[in-house]
């Protein structure tokens, strides 16, 4: 008489046979209803044959389009319920399974932390450092995070590493503090370590009682105050300062002018505007007023704009609200009509306050569009107004007829 366990009495000739035979009557397979559960774990196992592991995204799905990382997300559920058969499960746990994914993140970071703390005394990491290639500067930043959601328990594992890994005070000072000491053990007369330490004397009664006490072996006195720097330091750091200052100056207005070169050199042919998309479409409009001298034109395209992508201040004092319409195919695609212009008369004057409203599109206009643009003083720019401006005959403003007065005068005027 076989004892319960079924795997006890099946002997065979092939190993894998044999082990696949007794999960099968384990797992009770001649049910008919077990099919589609015997279908995830065969997915599995193939899974593992190859990566050795089940440590799967959500959204995985095989060569074959089986929705595994789904089906086994659904096992750890009916697992942590308690409601997934046992023998199923241990077909699972013999792939390695983890029942637990956010245990094991948690454990693989405690890893890392307890590794950067024994080689530097303390886990006020840089947000961006990187231990043996685990972003633990991240990991650690998530913690502080949620710690009013951690366990008691992992609260307890990190303050046993750190007992300021997650301070009252800005772990920007944490970081700083570690920096300060560490430099001060490697030289006493460290520069930027007595600089910092200048400021935390100055601002002492600010600081919290735990931050004074974790200063107190520096004796904060003998830092209020510091030594005079010697004179001809002092004139050497002026004169530095001033050659930055022509510096920076001289640099910022070769930028300037490089930038308005750039601008004024700017052309598009209408082969150009056609490739873009519809969001590169608005950029090149928006650059085309810039190059026009409208120097605050912005790109506003995009959900909830209310009918403007571009909006623009001309040299006159105008100010312009442009609707982008682009049409991959030029002439034949869908022509602007009524409906878009009505849109853009709704919007174009009452709540973006526009004084010259248009519509630029790359194909075509509809004639009953025209003529309700005509009767609302709305401005088309079609694909042949377009072409004219992108090849950089003239500015906008002296290619579009009727066009508000200037609200400042010109030079010439």
């Amino acid at each position: 008489m076989p004892g319960e366990d079924p795997d006890a009495w099946l002997h065979f000739d092939r190993p894998t046979q044999a082990e696949e035979v007794a999960l099968a009557l384990s797992l009770r397979v001649l049910a008919s209803k077990s099919a589609e559960w015997r279908r995830g774990l065969m997915t599995a196992r193939r899974y593992h044959r190859t990566h050795h592991h089940l440590d799967i995204p959500q959204a995985y799905e095989d060569t074959t389009g089986y929705p595994l990382g789904r089906w086994l997300t659904w096992q750890c559920h009916l697992h942590t319920t308690g409601v997934l058969d046992s023998a199923r499960a241990q077909a699972l746990e013999r792939l390695g399974i983890i029942w637990d994914p956010r245990q094991q993140a948690f454990e693989r970071g405690l890893a890392y932390a307890t590794a950067y703390v024994a080689r530097n005394g303390h886990l006020a990491v840089p947000v961006d450092y990187l231990h043996d290639g685990f972003p633990l500067g991240r990991w650690l930043a998530t913690q502080r995070t949620r710690a009013h959601d951690l366990t008691a328990e992992r609260t307890a594992t990190l303050t046993a590493l750190d007992p300021w890994w997650n301070p009252p005070w800005p772990i920007t000072w944490q970081r700083a503090y570690h920096a300060a000491r560490r430099q001060t053990e490697q030289n006493a007369a460290s520069s930027s370590a007595g600089e910092w330490l200048v400021t935390q004397a100055h601002r002492a009664d600010d600081l919290h009682p735990e931050q004074r006490r974790l200063l107190k072996p520096w004796d904060l006195t003998c830092w209020t105050h510091p030594p005079p720097a010697p004179r001809w330091l002092l004139l050497i750091a002026a004169v530095l300062a001033v050659l930055g200052g022509i510096l920076w100056w001289h640099q910022g207005a070769q930028h300037a002018e490089q930038e308005r070169a750039r601008a004024q050199a700017l052309r598009y042919q209408l082969a150009q505007l056609d490739a873009l998309s519809h969001r590169q479409f608005e950029h090149a409009i928006r650059d085309l007023m810039h190059r026009d001298g409208c120097s605050d034109a912005i790109q506003v395209g995009g959900r909830g704009d209310l009918g403007a992508d571009v909006k623009a201040t001309d040299p006159l004092g105008r100010s312009w609200v442009i609707q982008c319409k682009h049409r991959r195919s030029g002439l034949q695609g869908a022509p602007v009509g009524t409906p878009e212009l009505q849109v853009l008369n709704g919007t174009g004057r009452p709540v973006h306050k526009g004084d010259v409203v248009v519509m630029v599109i790359n194909g075509r206009i509809t004639e009953p569009g025209r003529v309700f643009a005509r009767q609302q003083r709305l401005h088309l720019v079609d694909r042949h107004v377009l072409a004219s401006w992108a090849a950089g005959s003239r500015p906008l403003w002296e290619l579009l007829p009727a066009l508000p007065p200037p609200r400042t005068p010109s030079q010439l005027s």
